[in-house]
């Protein structure tokens, strides 16, 4: 067999399969070390503990590089999603239904996860770790919260100083201790208040009802678009690093922890992360569409089926996002323009199973550390992971390390390098991303049905139609234009927000910099 044909079959591997085979390879070499390091001397240990340390340097360094990009991120992506949904939400009363079950949603699934997770791990979740040194010398229990909430005792005071710490007193020293509450709170207002170009088939059709040109420039905007395709495009790379990181990461867990305690422990989690998931699959979104349209929802969860099979596979709702619509059309009956709009506007900010799994993790990775949480913590846990599901990105491991080291340091808990617990999280992320997918998936198709009831009851059945324009617009945008636009399509497409500058001179324009006039 040559080498063309073994590195076709290696693609042809899921990735999910190779973090599993890696990990499991370094699983091993892990335990062999331990069970070397054991039977020499003090010598002998010493010198395999700097051993491994060398060896699991790239995974502390893939760590740290994802946890960098998390700020900007979050900035970028919340901002550009706010304004582009703001410009979509000209569709009126369907815009805002939409906005409504997805907000909906996404509480009731943050509340459940907390709820899940404090009845269950709580009083069943044992310290597994011992933080002497891993956080400048103190316990990881010591390290002070990055909000006032995490250390209130008095529970009355929780929702005061919840609401306080969504406005900081500098934004620039909010991004530098990494406040992500403030940072989210910051870039939705920053989102609702930029300007977006309008799509060009917009543009053109008021051009020929006798409208005037829009005029305004676009720059903040554009800046961040590019900045957030930056950090995107530098997340999919460390993403598909993830085997070897794993790899080495667990060489690390391996050498130091009683792996059949935590295997225990590790099942608990993930059978309270899948009740859950079901839990608000079964009980949850049925009360809530039944609430909205007085009927049962059971029927257009069998319609999509097959794409909660496909978002199983893909773990990626923006893969999923034909199929879910061509379902919804087909087999429930949405209108072509709602399912489109709903489900991509869903794609983007709808993330319910995401919701469910961070907190459960957050609170699982505290009560192994040694860390019980308080009230003040689990309230900061809930509305962490209702604020960062919606700006999760919809693909696949983009999410779980960032998101999980967010969270954990708002309320106090940081060196998650050093988390033997935190790696195996990391490793095992599909076994709890996959099922969070289906239920993101099945919340945009439910979302959707909502929608249309509520146009067939209203009579705005064709409010939408005449603005798929817009709705492709915003499905284009929310995919990264580094990764999806070469830059003659850029400079020569009808895509392009501008052809013309002030001066009606034909130029090439660029997403960066807009000029509109």
């Amino acid at each position: 067999m040559d080498k063309t044909k073994i590195k076709a079959c290696l693609k042809k591997i899921p990735d999910s399969l190779w973090v599993l085979i890696m990990g499991g390879l370094g699983l091993l070499i892990g335990a062999l070390l331990q069970t070397s390091s054991k039977a020499g001397g003090d010598a002998h240990k010493k010198g395999m503990a700097i051993f491994v340390d060398y060896l699991k340097l790239p995974a502390d360094m893939w760590l740290k590089s994802l946890v960098m990009v998390v700020a900007p991120f979050m900035v970028t992506n919340m901002s550009a999603s706010v304004a582009e949904v703001k410009q979509l939400q000209g569709a009126g009363s369907l815009g805002k239904i939409s906005v409504i079950w997805y907000s909906l949603t996404t509480i009731c699934a943050c509340i459940l996860g907390v709820v899940m997770s404090s009845v269950v791990l709580l009083s069943t979740v044992k310290q597994t770790e011992n933080f002497p040194s891993a956080v400048n010398g103190n316990n990881a229990s010591a390290a002070k919260p990055l909000t006032k909430v995490a250390e209130l005792k008095d529970p009355a005071l929780v929702p005061r100083e919840t609401i306080d710490s969504l406005i900081p007193k500098n934004f620039t020293a909010a991004l530098s201790t990494n406040d992500f509450l403030a940072i989210i709170t910051v870039s939705i207002i920053m989102g609702l208040m930029l300007r977006v170009p309008p799509p060009p088939k917009a543009e053109d059709e008021a051009l020929e009802e006798g409208g005037s040109k829009e005029q305004g420039t676009y720059y903040l905007y554009g800046f961040l678009k590019e900045l957030n395709d930056v950090c995107f495009t530098a997340i999919t790379k460390l993403v598909a690093f993830t085997p070897f990181a794993i790899f080495s990461m667990m060489i690390g867990v391996a050498h130091k922890t009683n792996m059949d305690e935590m295997a225990g422990q590790m099942l608990l989690l993930y059978a309270t992360v899948w009740a859950a998931q079901a839990l608000h699959v079964l009980v949850t979104i049925p009360l809530l569409y039944f609430f909205f349209t007085r009927k049962l929802a059971f029927p257009i969860m069998k319609g999509v089926a097959k794409a909660l099979l496909v978002a199983l596979s893909t773990a990626s709702s923006a893969a999923t996002l034909p199929v879910t619509i061509a379902l919804n059309i087909e087999n429930n009956k949405v209108r072509p323009s709602i399912a489109k709009f709903v489900c991509s506007l869903g794609a983007t900010v709808n993330m319910d199973g995401s919701g469910i799994y961070f907190c459960c993790v957050a609170v699982f990775i505290m009560l192994s550390r040694g860390v019980v949480p308080t009230f003040g913590q689990l309230v900061v846990v809930g509305v962490m992971s209702t604020l960062m599901s919606c700006g999760a990105s919809p693909i696949p491991g983009a999410g779980a390390v960032v998101f999980f080291a967010a969270i954990l340091q708002a309320v106090g808990v940081v060196g998650m390098e050093n988390s033997p617990v935190f790696a195996v999280c990391i490793a095992f992320d599909w076994l709890g991303d996959r099922p969070a997918t289906m239920v993101n998936v099945l919340g945009d198709s439910v979302g959707s049905n909502v929608a249309n009831k509520y146009a067939q009851a209203h009579g705005v059945l064709n409010e939408m139609d005449g603005r798929e324009s817009a709705i492709d617009e915003h499905m284009r945008r929310r995919k990264s234009s580094l990764m999806n636009f070469n830059n003659e399509a850029r400079s020569t497409s009808r895509n392009t927000w501008s052809k013309f500058d002030n001066h009606g001179d034909k130029r090439p324009a660029t997403i960066g910099m807009v000029n509109r006039g």
